[in-house]
C-alpha cells in the first residue's frame, strides 16, 4: 500500500491548514526517475495536490530524493524550494491537447514489443518505464509504437501495491502513468530528455486490476524541446485521464 501521509513532514495539519500555510514534502527513494531525483510525473502531481482544480507544473531543477523540500503557497502559486533553490512550481491550468480517438486494445498490447532495448534505457530504473523494476515495485509502462502507428502505447494495469489507505490509487501515481509513456513518442529517438512542464487532468479514477490503453503523441518540436501528450482510456476507449508535457533534450547530444 502506498501511503501518501508519509511524504507530507508536517502530517498534524488538517488538508485546509496545507493549503494556507508554508509545510513539508519528501519524495520517497522508490519514486525516482533518473537515479538520484524523482520521476517527473510524480513529483509534478504530488505539487499539484496544492492547487485547486487542473494543474500546470513547472520542474526547475532535479527534485531531490528522500529528503525534505519546502512548499510555499501564496497568491494561486505553489513553491517547492530544496534551500535557496527553487525546484518545482505549480499554478493553476490544465492540459490543452486534444487526445487522439482511443486506439484499439490489441493495437495497444503490440506497444512494449517495440520498446527500447533495456540497454539502451538511460534510465533503467525509472518508477515508471524502468525495465529493472519488478511487478509491484515500478508502474512498468512499457509504451513502444507499433508498426504503422504514430502513438507509442502500451497497457497499465495497477496494482494495489500504489493505492492509499483507502484503496485508491492516488493523483501522483496516475499523474506518474501519464509521464513517460509520452517520451517515447518523441519521432527524435535516442536522444535523453528531461520533464520540463506537466499539466494533467483526470476525468475517472482509474481501478485496481484493470486494463487500460497508455497512449502516447508528439504533437511538435522546437529545437531541444518537444510538446507532447499521453493519455489513458479504458477498455471501451473512454479517455480517464491525459496531460500534457514539455519534454527537453539534454545539451550535447546528437
Amino acid at each position: 500500500m502506498f501511503d501518501v501521509c508519509a511524504m507530507i513532514a508536517n502530517d498534524t495539519a488538517t488538508e485546509m491548514e496545507l493549503l494556507m500555510v508554508d509545510t513539508t514534502i519528501i519524495i520517497p527513494a522508490q519514486f525516482n526517475g533518473p537515479p538520484t531525483s524523482g520521476n517527473g510525473g510524480f513529483c509534478a502531481g504530488r505539487v499539484a495536490r496544492f492547487i485547486d482544480g487542473d494543474a500546470s507544473v513547472s520542474l526547475h531543477a532535479p527534485p531531490p530524493l528522500d529528503t525534505p523540500l519546502d512548499v510555499t503557497v501564496a497568491d494561486g502559486r505553489v513553491d517547492v524550494r530544496h534551500g535557496d533553490k527553487l525546484v518545482m512550481s505549480a499554478i493553476s491550468g490544465g492540459p490543452i491537447l486534444t487526445p487522439p480517438p482511443a486506439p484499439a486494445m490489441q493495437l495497444a498490447r503490440q506497444g512494449a514489443a517495440h520498446f527500447i532495448a533495456p540497454d539502451k534505457h538511460p534510465f533503467p530504473r525509472c518508477f515508471v518505464c524502468g525495465p529493472d523494476r519488478g511487478i509491484g515495485d515500478g508502474l512498468r509502462i512499457f509504451t513502444g509504437r507499433p508498426d504503422g502507428s504514430d502513438l507509442a502505447l502500451d497497457i497499465w494495469t495497477p496494482l494495489a501495491d500504489f493505492t492509499d489507505e483507502t484503496g485508491t490509487l492516488p493523483d501522483e501515481i496516475i499523474w506518474a502513468a501519464l509521464d513517460c509513456p509520452s517520451a517515447f513518442a518523441i519521432r527524435k529517438a535516442g536522444n535523453t530528455v528531461l520533464l520540463g512542464k506537466f499539466s494533467a487532468k483526470i476525468i475517472t479514477r482509474p481501478n485496481v486490476g484493470e486494463d487500460y490503453i497508455t497512449a502516447g503523441w508528439e504533437d511538435h518540436s522546437v529545437g531541444r524541446k518537444h510538446f507532447c501528450g499521453t493519455a489513458i482510456f479504458d477498455k471501451n476507449g473512454e479517455l480517464m485521464a491525459h496531460a500534457d508535457a514539455l519534454w527537453i533534450e539534454l545539451r550535447g547530444q546528437s
